[in-house]
C-alpha cells in the first residue's frame, strides 16, 4: 500500500484501536469494568473492527475497500446496539422485536465474513450448515429430527441471548486467549527467540540430527507460550528450514519436520492452543490441570518426532550440527525466558486465573527487557508487537463467534444428546470401534479448521458419547483434542505443513505424509491414554503405571524404526516387518498384560538384542 494520506490514517486507526484493546484487556484482568456479557461485547466490537480494518489495508484498489468499510461501520452499529441496549436485551431474549432481528441476521453476517477472512470458507460454511439444520432439520428423519422452530426464536438464540455467539466460547478468548497471544507476540521483540535459537544450536551440535532436533526443540519452547502452530512455522522456520536442508534433508523433510514440532506446540505446557482453554470451560476442570494432565503426552510426542529425525539422519549418515553455539548470549537471555515462564506456573499452581497469571508474566517481561543492552527494544517495536499480537487475537476472538453459531445450534436442537445415540447404533457398543469414528470425525472436521473449531465441534457431538460408554471425561476430551490438533498437519488440508512447504520450497502432498509419519505419536498417544492412564496422571497403581510408561516409549521408539527401516543399524525387510508386528501387539493391547501383550514386547527386547549384535559386528561409522 503506498504511503498516503489514507494509508497513514488507516495505520494510525489499527494502531490506536490495537493499543486500546490491548489496555483494555490487560486492565480487565485487575479490574472489573463491565459485567461478563458486556466485557465479551466489547471484545468482539474490538476484534471486527480490527479484522476489517487489517482487511481494508491488505487489499489494494479503493472499489474493493468500501465493503470492508461498511463492515466495519456494521461492526460498530450493532455492536454499540448490544451496549446500548443489554438490558432490554436480557429481559426480552425469545421475544425479539424487529430491530433486534435486524441486528441479530446482520451480526450473524458480519461474524461469518469476518471470519471468513481470517480463516478461510471452511468454518463459515460449517456455521450455515448447522444453521440449516436448525431451520429444515424437520425434514430429517429418524434419530437426527428436529422440531419445526420459528426463525425469531432461531435468530435470537444464536446472536442475542449470550449462549450463542456471545456465548462461553466468545468469553474464553475474551478473558483467556486474547492475552496469552499478546504475550507469545510480545516475545517476539524482546530477544527471547534468540534464547531459543541457541538452545535449538546446542541441541544440535550433541546428535547426528542435530538441525533437525533444533528445529523440534526451539519449536517445542516457543510453542510453550504461543500454542500457534502457524506463528511457529514461520517464526522458528525461517532459520531452521534452512539449516536443515544445509545439513542434507531434503526440502520436503524439512518443511515436514519444522511443521510437526510447531503443531505440537499446542498440546505443549503451561500455554498449549487456544482449544486447551476451551477444554478447562467443558470439563469444568481448573486450566492449570489441563496443564498437568498434558505434560507427559506432549513431552512424548516430541520425544517420538525426536527419535524419527535421529534415525533419519543416523540412516542418512548425517554429522551433528557444526554451527556455533553463543553459550554467553543463551545464559544471558535466559532470564527472558524462566522467569516469566515461573511467574505464569507459580501464579497458576496458587490458583489465580489464566488471564490474572499472563498479566504479571507480560509485566515482567516488560520490566526485564530493558535490563541488558540488545535486548532493550525501541518502543515502536513493543507498539508493532502489541498490534500485531491485537489482530491475531481478533481473527481468533471471530472465530469463537462462529463457533458460538455451532454450539448454540447443537445446544437448542438437542444434537449433542442425539449424535451420541447414533454413534453407539453405528458401533453396536463396541468401544475400539467408537474410538475409530471420534478419531476420523476429529480429523475430518479439523480439515481446514482451526484446532479450536474442530475439538468444539467434536467435543459437543462425540465426546459425550465416550464418556457414557465408561471413559472418564479427561481421557475423552483428550482423546478428540488430540486429532483436533494433528489434523493441521494430515493432507489434503494441512494447514501447517501449506505453510512449512512454501518456506522450505517442498512439495506439499509429501511434505504432508512425512509431516504425518514424523507426528505419528500423536495419532498413537490418544489410544494409549484410554489404555494406559498413568499418560495422564491416572495410573491404576505405580508399578503398573511404571511399566506402562515404558511400554508406550518403546511403542513410540518401535513405530519409528518401522517408517525409517534404521535402529542401531540398517534393518532387512524381515525386521522391519517383525518390528511392526511386535508393536502392533503392544498398540493393540496396551495395558492389558496377556499373552500377545507380552509376545509383543518379547518380540521387541529380541529384536533389539539382534541390532546390538550387528551393531558390535559391523559399527556405524
Amino acid at each position: 500500500m503506498t504511503d498516503n494520506p489514507f494509508s497513514r490514517i488507516l495505520n494510525a486507526a489499527i494502531t490506536i484501536i490495537a493499543l486500546l484493546m490491548v489496555l483494555y484487556h490487560l486492565l480487565s484482568t485487575q479490574y472489573l469494568f463491565f459485567s461478563y456479557d458486556v466485557h465479551k461485547n466489547l471484545h468482539l466490537a474490538f476484534a471486527l473492527v480490527l479484522v476489517f480494518l487489517a482487511g481494508i489495508k491488505s487489499v489494494p484498489g479503493t472499489q474493493r475497500r468500501i465493503p470492508l468499510l461498511m463492515f466495519t461501520a456494521l461492526s460498530l452499529a450493532l455492536t454499540g446496539y448490544v451496549f446500548i441496549f443489554y438490558d432490554d436485551l436480557v429481559m426480552r431474549i425469545g421475544i425479539p422485536t424487529t430491530a433486534d432481528m435486524i441486528v441479530a441476521l446482520l451480526l450473524i453476517v458480519v461474524v461469518l465474513e469476518a471470519t471468513r477472512r481470517s480463516f478461510g470458507i471452511m468454518l463459515p460454511i460449517f456455521s450455515l450448515v448447522f444453521l440449516a439444520y436448525a431451520f429444515f432439520g424437520y425434514h430429517i428423519p429418524g434419530a437426527l429430527n428436529l422440531p419445526l422452530f420459528n426463525a425469531e426464536h432461531i435468530i435470537s438464540k444464536i446472536a442475542l441471548d449470550f449462549r450463542g455467539i456471545y456465548g462461553s466460547i466468545l468469553g474464553i478468548s475474551a478473558n483467556y486467549i486474547f492475552l496469552f497471544v499478546i504475550f507469545g507476540s510480545f516475545m517476539k521483540c524482546t530477544g527471547t527467540v534468540k534464547f531459543f535459537e541457541q538452545t535449538g544450536r546446542m541441541t544440535g551440535k550433541k546428535f547426528r540430527g542435530g538441525p533437525a532436533l533444533s528445529a523440534i526443540s526451539t519449536s517445542a519452547l516457543f510453542g510453550m507460550f504461543t500454542g500457534a502452530a502457524s506463528s511457529n512455522v514461520v517464526l522458528t522456520g525461517s532459520f531452521t528450514i534452512p539449516a536443515m536442508k544445509k545439513a542434507g534433508y531434503t526440502a520436503e523433510e524439512a518443511g515436514a519436520i519444522e511443521a510437526a514440532a510447531s503443531t505440537v506446540g499446542q498440546v505443549m505446557p503451561p500455554v498449549m492452543g487456544a482449544a486447551a482453554f476451551v477444554m478447562a470451560d467443558f470439563t469444568d476442570t481448573p486450566y492449570i490441570q489441563i496443564i498437568r494432565f498434558a505434560a507427559i503426552p506432549a513431552i512424548l510426542t516430541y520425544f517420538s518426532m525426536a527419535v524419527y529425525v535421529q534415525l533419519r539422519a543416523m540412516k542418512n549418515r548425517m554429522i551433528p550440527s557444526d554451527e556455533p553455539v553463543d553459550y554467553k548470549q543463551m545464559l544471558r537471555l535466559s532470564h527472558l525466558f524462566f522467569i516469566p515462564l515461573i511467574i505464569l506456573t507459580i501464579l497458576l499452581l496458587k490458583g489465580f486465573s489464566p488471564n490474572y497469571a499472563v498479566f504479571w508474566a507480560i509485566a515482567a517481561l516488560a520490566g526485564l527487557s530493558p535490563i541488558l543492552k540488545e535486548t532493550r527494544t525501541p518502543l515502536r517495536y513493543w507498539v508493532d508487537a502489541f498490534v500485531e499480537g491485537a489482530i491475531v487475537g481478533s481473527r481468533i476472538a471471530v472465530m469463537c463467534g462462529a463457533i458460538g453459531i455451532v454450539v448454540a445450534t447443537i445446544i437448542m436442537s438437542g444434537l449433542g444428546i442425539k449424535m451420541p445415540g447414533v454413534i453407539e447404533a453405528i458401533s453396536g457398543n463396541n468401544m475400539i470401534v467408537a474410538l475409530f469414528l471420534t478419531m476420523l470425525a476429529s480429523m475430518i472436521l479439523g480439515l481446514g479448521m482451526p484446532t479450536t473449531a474442530a475439538y468444539t465441534l467434536v467435543a459437543f457431538t462425540v465426546a459425550p458419547f465416550l464418556v457414557k460408554a465408561g471413559l472418564g471425561v479427561i481421557p475423552a476430551h483428550f482423546f478428540v483434542f488430540y486429532f483436533a490438533v494433528f489434523s493441521l498437519v494430515t493432507p489434503p488440508v494441512a494447514p501447517a505443513v501449506v505453510t512449512a512447504s512454501a518456506l522450505a520450497g517442498g512439495r506439499f502432498f509429501k511434505s504432508g505424509i512425512e509431516a504425518s509419519k514424523i507426528a505419528v505419536g500423536g495419532f498413537l498417544l490418544p489410544f494409549l491414554m484410554i489404555y494406559c492412564p498413568v499418560l495422564l496422571l491416572q495410573p491404576e497403581s505405580l508399578l503398573k503405571g511404571v511399566f506402562d510408561f515404558i511400554v508406550v516409549v518403546i511403542i513410540l521408539f518401535g513405530v519409528q524404526v518401522v517408517f525409517i527401516g534404521h535402529f542401531l543399524v540398517d534393518c532387512n525387510w524381515s525386521e522391519r516387518l517383525s518390528m511392526a508386528i511386535s508393536i502392533g501387539c503392544l498398540v493393540a493391547y496396551a495395558g492389558s498384560g496377556n499373552t500377545l501383550y507380552l509376545a509383543g514386547l518379547a518380540g521387541f527386547l529380541g529384536l533389539t538384542a539382534i541390532q546390538f549384535y550387528k551393531h558390535a559386528r559391523a559399527p556405524v561409522p
